[in-house]
């Protein structure tokens, strides 16, 4: 699970995201860097899982405004875990 770094409540206003939390959730670790990285300077929360079933855990304990979510994944694909949710 990744959290962002401390950023100013200033640069945060002004992209617009300061208080949403958001769930990555992607196999490839590549993609899921690529958009922690980059989420991470503009939102409260970045969390990150690699599976559906990973993610299912994460929204367990934490509240999430917004999931991006990959179709393909190993167990429980994007899809079904879209349905079940």
């Amino acid at each position: 699970m990744s959290t962002t770094p401390p950023t100013t409540d200033a640069a945060k206003l002004a992209d617009g995201w300061p208080y949403w939390s958001i769930l990555v959730v992607d196999d490839e670790p590549g993609m899921r860097n690529f958009l922690v990285k980059t989420l991470a300077p503009r939102c409260q929360t970045v969390m990150e899982a690699g599976s559906a079933e990973e993610g299912a855990e994460l929204l367990r304990g934490n509240h999430v405004d917004l999931i991006i979510l990959d179709i393909a994944l190993p167990g429980m694909n994007g899809v079904a875990w879209l349905k079940e949710l």
